[in-house]
C-alpha cells in the first residue's frame, strides 16, 4: 500500500515538473538559455555535472546573448520619444495627484454629510 502512495506522489511531482517546464519553455529568453536547454536535454539526472562542465561565458558573450534575446525590443522606440513620453506621463501623474487630493477632501465632506444625515434621520425616526 505504501508503494502505491509513493508512486502516486512521484507521478504528481513528474506532472508538476512537466507543467512547469512547458510554461518556462514558452518564455523565449529562458527557453534559449543554455542552462535550460541542458535541463531539458540531460538524461539520467546528472545535471550538476553537466552544469559544471559548461564553460562560463565572457562578459562580451553575455552581452551578445542579451542583444540577441532582447534585440527585438531595443530599437522600436526612439530614446527621445521615450523620454518625452515619460516626462508627459510624469506631468500627468503630478496633475492627477493634485486632483486626487481634492477628490479625497470632497469624499471626506460627503462622508461627514452622510453621517450627519443618518444621525438626523435616526433622531426623526425616534421622535415619530
Amino acid at each position: 500500500m505504501q508503494g502505491n502512495k509513493e508512486d502516486k506522489f512521484i507521478e504528481e511531482r513528474r506532472r508538476g515538473l512537466s507543467y512547469f517546464c512547458e510554461k518556462v519553455a514558452g518564455i523565449k529568453y529562458i527557453y534559449y538559455c543554455d542552462c535550460f536547454q541542458l535541463l531539458i536535454r540531460t538524461k539520467g539526472g546528472d545535471i550538476e555535472k553537466s552544469l559544471e562542465a559548461m564553460p562560463t561565458p565572457s562578459t562580451l558573450e553575455k552581452l551578445n546573448i542579451y542583444k540577441q534575446l532582447f534585440g527585438e525590443h531595443s530599437n522600436k522606440e526612439n530614446p527621445h520619444d521615450l523620454k518625452a513620453k515619460t516626462n508627459s506621463f510624469y506631468v500627468y501623474l503630478k496633475k492627477s495627484e493634485k486632483e486626487l487630493k481634492l477628490l479625497k477632501e470632497d469624499m471626506r465632506e460627503v462622508a461627514a454629510a452622510k453621517r450627519t444625515f443618518n444621525d438626523t434621520l435616526s433622531k426623526i425616526s425616534w421622535l415619530g
